[in-house]
Formats: C-alpha cells, structure tokens, sequence
C-alpha cells in the first residue's frame, strides 16, 4: 500500500531548496488518475519548515473532515522574507511543486485546481492570469491587494485596471470568491467589485460573503459542504 497522509518533499529552483508537502487521501491507489488542488498559504505561514501551510486553511478542513476531499493537494512555501508574495520565483517554486506531484502521484492535467487564502488568495488571481487555461477552478479566499491597492481613494475605486487586467487574463476559467464582510484587507466593497470584473469575463463566478466575519474567511470557505464538490466538477476540457 501506498503512503498516505500529508507526505514531506523537497525541490530545489534557482540554486535554492524549498520543502513542500503533499496530501493523498488514506484511499489513494496508483490504478487511476487524480485530481489535483494547488493551496497557496497566506503571510502568516511564510517559512522554510515546509509545515505551516498544512496548518491553516485547506489543511486544517482536511484534518477536520478528511472524507469530503477525493482529491490531492499540494503545499508550497514562501520563505519568510520581506516583501514576500506568490510572484515571480515564488510562484514558479509552486507551479514546478505542482508539475512534480503530476509526475509522482498520477495527477489529471485537466483537473488541475488552484485556491489561497490573502496573500494566497491574491495570488491565485495573479497566478491565474499569468498562465491562463492551466487550472480548471479557482478559489480565492479574502485575496488581499493591498501592497496595490496602498491608498484609501485607489481601494475606494475596486482596483479599477488592476482588476480588469486580471480579469480579461484569466477569461472564462470558473471561480469561487469567499469574503468576510467586516474584513479590512481587503474591504469587501473591493471584493464585490473584483467579483464584478471576473463576472464580465468568466460565465461562471459565485461569490460568498460571511456576515459576521473579519479577514478569517477561510475557515468557514473551505468548511462549506458544496465548495470540493463544485471544484471537482471541473475539468479544462468542460
């Protein structure tokens, strides 16, 4: 039988070591193909011990009730440095984290799925429109533009270009937005608006907004009994 559970490994870009990990399900087999999602951790989990980002969001829902996720997921790290984000080598350290778990563990390349929490979930958008059709799905949670949006009048305009570029990038690809109403970062009259310009491009973005909630949106997201079934549903092919 194959080792399951949350599974430690280690891949080295631009000269420098990441750890990751990997969770398969206890009834993982190596017979079929398997749909993969890519989880992106938010600021707070930011290090190099590989571990944090199987903590909080998506991997705190799995240890919760693990029998709602018929699926992998991979947990790439962002090293704990200033300015850090899912851009540029960060966001090819995930993508290449990704790529090795299609080869070892026989993922589906048409269900490929990609969600974050804040930074994670700023940079699902930002991953998404970089390289667009490589995701099935996507589910950003509270995705947090501010190091962008630095003023109260360029948060009180939604984004404007920033969001459109985004948007038109990331075309018809379906998507799931969570936000906490009493969030500040961002505020959710920004992420209506983000809501508003995905919805011009794509025919399919849902939006949830948690009444009583702040920037911890991500818990009761990846709680929600219709979000891994939805995701699931999508394949690159329809």
């Amino acid at each position: 039988m194959p080792e399951t559970g949350f599974l430690d490994r280690v891949l080295n870009v631009a000269g420098r070591r990441y750890r990751y990990q990997v969770y398969l399900p206890s009834f993982y087999t190596t017979d079929r193909s398997w749909p993969i999602i890519l989880f992106l951790h938010g600021a707070g989990e930011c290090g190099e011990d590989g571990l944090l980002p199987t903590e909080v969001g998506i991997g705190s829902a799995i240890r919760r009730n693990a029998r709602v996720f018929p699926c992998l997921v991979v947990f790439p790290q962002a090293p704990q440095v200033e300015g850090c984000s899912w851009r540029g080598e960060m966001a090819v350290m995930a993508l290449r984290a990704l790529d090795r778990t299609v080869a070892e563990f026989r993922g589906d390349p048409r269900r490929l799925y990609l969600t974050g929490l804040s930074m994670g979930g700023s940079g699902t958008l930002r991953i998404a429109a970089e390289y667009p059709g490589r995701f099935a799905a996507l589910v950003p949670v509270c995705p947090d533009f501010s190091d962008e949006l630095d003023g109260p009048h360029r948060a009180e305009q939604g984004g404007g270009d920033l969001f459109d570029a985004l948007a038109r990038a990331i075309g018809p690809t379906p998507v799931w937005l969570f936000q906490g109403a009493l969030d500040e970062h961002p505020p959710a009259v920004v992420a209506r608006r983000l809501v508003g310009t995905l919805s011009r491009y794509s025919p399919e973005v849902r939006y949830t907004e948690y009444r009583d909630v702040g920037h911890n949106a991500w818990d009761p997201a990846y709680d929600e009994p219709d979000l891994i079934p939805w995701l699931l549903s999508h394949s690159r092919n329809g």
